[in-house]
Parts: structure tokens; C-alpha cells; sequence
């Protein structure tokens, strides 16, 4: 063990009122010269970018309880989500998930999104 970090995250209401606050610990073998405390906040920002496009496929798909594929199934099937979701997004969607259900539900509604 090298360094350990204590986060502190707060979350508020729109009109400021604070809702929660979470501390966390992390521990990392990176030292103080190859990560600084600036460097350790942003590799933990960084990981809740990543965990937020897990969720979103799980929450949306169903992706963790989903054991239907072998081999490079899981793979190539997080692939395609993955392409819906950013496509979603360069289409300027911001509800991801409502609008992945519309589209469950009247697939024409996908031709809304098609550059076509």
C-alpha cells in the first residue's frame, strides 16, 4: 500500500438542500510521485464514468441477469448496446432509458433517431 484517499461525496437537491453524504476510502500501490492527490480524484471520477455505462446497460437490459450467451456473446452483445446507446447520444437523446423503452414498445419510433 502506497497511498489512501479519503472521498468525501455530497449530493444536493436542486434547490440546495443537501440529500446524502457518503465517505469512501480507496487504497492504490500507485505512489505520491507517480499519482498526486489532484491525479487520484480524477482516476476516481474516471471510474464512475465507466461504472455509470455499466449500470445504464443493466438498468436498461437487463445485462447482469441476461446468462442466454456463450463464448463471445456477452462481448459482442455489450458491443451492440453500446453502439445503440452512443448512436442515442450523437442523436442528442438525454434519456437514454425512456427512450430505449418507447422504442421496446413501437419500434417505428427507432426511425425518429436514423439519419435517414
Amino acid at each position: 500500500m502506497s497511498q489512501v484517499a479519503r472521498i468525501r461525496r455530497d449530493r444536493y437537491d436542486l434547490d440546495g438542500t443537501l440529500i446524502s453524504k457518503e465517505i469512501v476510502h480507496a487504497v492504490t500501490s500507485l505512489k505520491e510521485d507517480r499519482a498526486t492527490a489532484v491525479d487520484l480524484a480524477r482516476i476516481a471520477r474516471g471510474q464512475w464514468g465507466i461504472e455509470s455505462a455499466h449500470w445504464l446497460r443493466d438498468t436498461t437490459y437487463a445485462e447482469d441477469a441476461n446468462t442466454g450467451y456463450a463464448g463471445n456473446g456477452p462481448q459482442v452483445m455489450a458491443t451492440f448496446r453500446n453502439i445503440a446507446v452512443s448512436l442515442l447520444h450523437i442523436a442528442g437523446v438525454t434519456e437514454i432509458t425512456r427512450t430505449l423503452q418507447a422504442i421496446g414498445r413501437d419500434r417505428t419510433r427507432l426511425l425518429n433517431y436514423l439519419p435517414i
